[in-house]
């Protein structure tokens, strides 16, 4: 009855592996219900198992008397029916979410592709789009391409609709299966789609600018040409009257041209931003007319109209001249020059504060900005400083100083000829002083741009590198951010994640430069006069750190899936964890061994369960009296123990190519034994299920390898030493063994020296020694029986051949034993 209780118990544990298992419902071919084939398939072949153990508990039920009994076995009979029917109707309900959790995906996948040709088109057409034009017909073809694109984005909303439904019901009927995908590719098309239509928006806006600007600029020429025109003639009369004769003795009349004058000139200031605003506007038409013959006339009349504007300004500057000059004119020079020294000290105090350079490009372009308005006030002053400079030079060569005589008292009387000397080196000192000030200022000026411009450069430079390290990096951590936990990867499926990972490692592997790149931009600034704002420190500072932690998630990742791939993998031992029951437990060391764990009695101990109970029983073979029939009887019942006496010759020839174990005097290790074994055992179930439990017979097998070959559990044997455990106990001719074994040791020519022969009879007695047997067999030691088949032969002792080889064998070493072998194997 306890074998039986047992399959139970076995069968109520029986679970479907993978079958609830969240899927990734981006990819339709893991949606597809072929995936439980498998479990299907395993419960109808385990139904006669169910069926049969019904049969039986029913019959044990009948038989027994005991209450007690008869109600346990109802009791796990109605058990394990309930479980098997759950079973199945779990997987009918997921065979049909299945079907159609592959419809909706490959219609979501449909509406997707479609959505996404549509925004492809539409990239490629706002990627075509040329340079804003100032003509007419140019802007109204780029409005009307605008607007179909326009009216096609409207259509085409349409897909993008239908895909983000499907995909909304995606995440709503399958919120248990993998959904990140379907969430980001998502939200990776909608963004675009934003994209695309703000990038259309900002387009009109610019067109519709542009349209206004083209359609202003006309009529404020024609308003600032008539102005211009007026204040021409204007200056012509004044400058008329101020050249006339005798006016410089009617003090009125110059009092009312200087008013006149000056309202010029407040016209002429209030036209300066029309004027400059027309010429960069006209400079943009014109780019857009190119060769044209309406280009050709706008240049004409831009042309004009600067010369026109240079030109007033000048007659302006004459018309202050001649009226300064008639108004006690060395005093006004005098007082010219000092405006001048002070104007200048101001601008000079001003440049200072524009200093130091700022710490962020914002900053740095305001800055730029302010330099360049001050610039242009520079050229704005540069006509008047020349041209007091030149009045300065001319009053001083040509005109007598009598005026400034009376203006500028001695504290003593002066001669005529002294006051005059001292009047010019006075007004000579003044005009040179302006003259140094002035290209001082400039040359201030000049300077101070450069470092602006040198700035801009290296802040622009590094802004660009950290935006694109920026997006790449967002990028690697977006395909970071959709990795599946490693508990909830398949274990089939490690090994492609693994290489994944590797080649996602590769691919990110360039922003290592880019990441230097920016530090070693960054690093400028620490070594020049230039700081970077905290926001920039604290922007490298979040650029190293997600680097560092993308890498070290990446590290981090890999070791998981080695250790996933090397607990749970192909390669592990997991799957050997359940050759042992409770209260045991099957361990690990570091070098690979498997040690037993008894948690009833908290004791370890190298040997498995059930090969302690298999020594248990040699053991009673000991009363075996002759040691050749005892010998060989524990050797049977091991053999028939570790299920190798199923185990043809050819089979485990066969499993010992297919894992390329040739160089025999090598060490294999735990891993390559077990991976060995189970190639053996697999292929033994396959034809006995019934008989062979591969998880047992694999752990059973090394236990005994490791006890035969490697008491000090090293964790590796000589190859030569696992084909000859394996081999030895296999089912085969006794004749076709040593065949086998002598041609491991052999050289190609078919002959043994000594050492190897040494070396495979060492092997080979290790078997009867770990039974404790050797005794029999002339003990450890092998060197005489080494010596005594080489004396059977004539030749010369260094070799021997396979019949000489085998003759020695049957008639020395195991004569004893060879009947009750050929009997049993």
């Amino acid at each position: 009855m306890a074998p039986a209780m047992e399959r139970f118990h076995q069968l109520s544990r029986m679970k479907p592996y993978g079958v609830f298992h969240a899927l990734e419902i981006s990819r339709v071919e893991y949606c597809n219900p072929v995936f439980l084939k498998a479990t299907l398939q395993d419960l109808e072949q385990r139904h006669p198992q169910l069926e049969e153990l019904i049969t039986a508990a029913q019959n044990l039920k009948n038989k027994t008397s005991n209450q007690e009994v008869r109600t346990i076995i109802t009791d796990q009979i109605e058990k394990i029916q309930n479980q098997w029917d759950e079973v199945q109707g779990h997987i009918q309900n997921r065979r049909q979410q299945l079907h159609e959790m592959l419809k909706d995906s490959a219609q979501w996948l449909e509406a997707k592709q479609e959505a996404e040709q549509r925004l492809k088109c539409a990239k490629m057409k706002v990627g075509a789009w040329k340079e804003i034009s100032y003509t007419v017909e140019g802007l109204k073809k780029q409005n009307a391409e605008l607007k179909q694109l326009a009216k096609e984005l409207r259509q085409w909303h349409i897909n993008l609709d239908v895909a983000n439904d499907l995909a909304f019901k995606l995440l709503r009927d399958y919120s248990t299966d993998d959904t990140r995908k379907v969430q980001i590719m998502t939200n990776n098309i909608n963004d675009a789609w934003a994209t695309i239509n703000n990038s259309v928006g900002e387009q009109e806006a610019s067109l519709e600018a542009a349209l206004r600007l083209l359609q202003q600029f006309y009529l404020d020429l024609e308003q600032f040409l008539a102005w211009l025109t007026e204040a021409e003639i204007t200056a012509n009369v004044l400058q008329d009257a101020t050249c006339k004769e005798r006016i410089l003795e009617d003090a009125q009349e110059i009092q009312e041209l200087m008013r006149q004058w000056q309202e010029l000139q407040k016209e002429i200031e209030t036209q300066t931003d029309i004027f400059h605003s027309l010429d960069e506007n006209g400079q943009k038409i014109l780019r857009s007319l190119e060769d044209s013959d309406d280009g050709a006339l706008l240049q004409r009349r831009l042309d004009n109209m600067n010369f026109r504007w240079s030109e007033l300004q000048k007659k302006s500057l004459n018309i202050r001249s001649h009226l300064e000059a008639s108004s006690d004119q060395w005093r006004r020079l005098h007082l010219s020059l000092q405006e001048l020294l002070a104007w200048l000290q101001l601008k000079e105090d001003e440049l200072k504060q524009q200093a130091p350079i700022g710490d962020d490009l914002p900053t740095v372009q305001k800055q730029n900005d302010i330099h360049r308005a001050f610039k242009r006030e520079l050229k704005t002053k540069d006509p008047v400083i020349l041209n007091a400079l030149e009045t300065a030079r001319m009053f001083i060569s040509e005109k007598p100083l009598e005026g400034l005589e009376k203006f500028y008292q001695e504290p003593r009387e002066l001669s005529s000829g002294e006051r005059v000397q001292n009047v010019t080196r006075l007004l000579k000192k003044q005009a040179d002083d302006v003259k140094t000030e002035w290209d001082k200022l400039n040359l201030q000026s000049a300077d101070w741009q450069k470092k602006i411009d040198e700035a801009l450069e290296r802040l622009q430079e590094l802004h660009e590198a950290m935006d694109d390290f920026d997006l790449k990096l967002h990028q690697a951590e977006t395909i970071k951010e959709s990795w599946q936990p490693v508990g909830d990867l398949l274990i089939d499926s490690l090994q492609d994640h693994l290489e994944k990972l590797k080649v996602y490692q590769g691919d990110i592997t360039p922003l290592k430069e880019n990441m230097n790149n920016v530090n070693g931009l960054a690093h400028q600034f620490t070594s020049s006069e230039i700081p970077l704002s905290p926001y920039m420190l604290n922007r490298l500072e979040d650029l190293n750190g997600r680097w560092k932690l993308l890498q070290l998630s990446i590290d981090e990742r890999i070791r998981q899936l080695h250790e996933a791939h090397r607990d749970f993998g192909p390669t592990s031992q997991h799957f050997l964890s359940t050759s042992v029951q409770d209260p045991w437990e099957r361990a690990i060391s570091p070098n690979k061994v498997p040690y037993y764990i008894n948690h009833e009695i908290q004791t370890t101990c190298w040997d498995h369960p059930k090969m302690t109970e298999l020594y248990q029983s040699l053991a009673d073979l000991n009363n075996v009296r002759f040691s050749a029939y005892r010998t060989a009887m524990k050797l049977r019942r091991l053999q028939k123990a570790l299920c190798l006496d199923l185990l043809n010759l050819s089979a485990a020839c066969d499993a010992l190519d297919q894992h390329n174990l040739k160089q025999n005097d090598q060490p294999i290790d735990i891993l390559q034994i077990i991976n060995c074994l189970t190639t053996i055992y697999d292929k033994l179930e396959q034809e006995h299920n019934n008989l062979v439990d591969v998880p047992l017979c694999v752990d059973m097998c090394l236990n005994w390898l490791l006890n035969v070959y490697d008491t000090g559990r090293t964790g590796k044997i000589r190859v030569l030493s696992f084909k000859t455990g394996i081999i030895s106990l296999c089912k085969a001719h006794l004749e076709d063994k040593y065949r086998y074994l002598f041609k491991q040791v052999a050289s190609p020519t078919g002959f043994c020296d000594q050492r190897h022969l040494g070396l495979l009879l060492h092997d080979s007695i290790q078997i009867p020694r770990q039974l404790g047997e050797v005794a029999s067999f002339g003990g450890s030691n092998i060197e005489p029986s080494v010596r005594s088949c080489f004396q059977f032969v004539s030749i010369s002792f260094a070799f021997k051949k396979m019949q000489h080889f085998k003759n020695t064998l049957s008639t020395q070493l195991l004569q004893n034993v060879s009947n009750l072998v050929l009997d049993t194997f």
